[in-house]
């Protein structure tokens, strides 16, 4: 009996070991083709970072200009009100946006590198849009440095950014709907070399953002996460839109085009709790 679970272990061991092999072989081989897709776009084609995907250049059939206009994306992931200051008319928020945009110098057949379908860098290696938030006072980027921050990129190009600002942003106090329960902040986005023949900007809410308007699903997350009243006052807290003195019940996006300029806004819609 002992030799039968000798042999038996051994046996074990050794097919623990050609498993462990095999997922080895298959994260070696993964590894080696995401590391050629980069050599390929970074090396071989030389892909220049200084270098926008936007150009203008004449066509030739009649000599008129042509511009390669490029779409940018922004999703409102995540959204927080510090405050709203009646008398200086700033608000103060906190908001994660994810930003996604195509550079076709970055696309690679999937075929031609075992099926790698993306790979993450760090965001200095490639060209970012230059898009900033509008009517700002002050806009801190809550983050390690830029070097320290990833971008995942595509097989076809797309690329996935993603950022969580602090930013204090005008906010016009409407004195019509005294006492102040009811207010309207827009959060403008705008690119701040490219007019609007050269990008092409859209924004949207992320669906799942929605569910934390509504107050008992709200709740149920607090009492999902912990049953603890502490923890489960601090999670309400945090996922909370507003603060302790408003409410964000709504948040919209919408476009307008000023002087040549895109921009695309976030209005939250503000009510003073009671």
């Amino acid at each position: 009996m002992a030799l039968f679970y000798s042999i038996w272990l051994l046996f074990l061991a050794r097919f623990c070991i050609a498993q462990s092999d095999e997922s080895d072989e298959i994260d070696t081989v993964g590894l080696n083709a995401a590391n050629e897709v980069y050599n390929e776009i970074f090396n071989v084609r030389g892909y220049n970072r200084f270098l926008s995907p936007i150009y203008t250049r004449k066509t030739n059939s009649s000599g008129g200009l042509k511009t390669a206009k490029l779409n940018i994306h922004f999703d409102l992931w995540y959204i927080k009100l510090i405050s709203l200051d009646a008398q200086s008319q700033m608000l103060s928020i906190c908001l994660e946006l994810r930003t996604y945009w195509r550079d076709s110098r970055l696309a690679w057949n999937e075929s031609q590198f075992d099926g790698v379908e993306h790979i993450f860098v760090y965001s200095d290696a490639v060209w970012l849009p230059d898009n900033q938030i509008g009517n700002a006072k002050t806009i801190d980027s809550v983050k390690p440095a830029d070097a320290q921050r990833l971008v995942q990129i595509f097989s076809n190009g797309s690329i996935y950014y993603p950022g969580f600002y602090y930013t204090e942003v005008a906010c016009p106090i409407m004195i019509s709907t005294f006492p102040f329960d009811k207010q309207i902040c827009p959060i403008p986005i705008m690119s701040l070399a490219f007019d609007v023949n050269s990008v092409a900007l859209t924004a949207s809410i992320d669906p799942f953002l929605t569910m934390y308007t509504k107050p008992e699903y709200i709740n149920a997350v607090a009492r999902e996460v912990s049953n603890n009243e502490y923890f489960a006052v601090l999670t309400k807290a945090f996922i909370e839109w507003g603060n302790g003195e408003w409410d964000v019940t709504n948040v919209s996006t919408f476009g307008t085009v000023q002087a040549g300029v895109q921009m695309v806004r976030f209005k939250s819609q503000l009510r003073k709790k009671t």
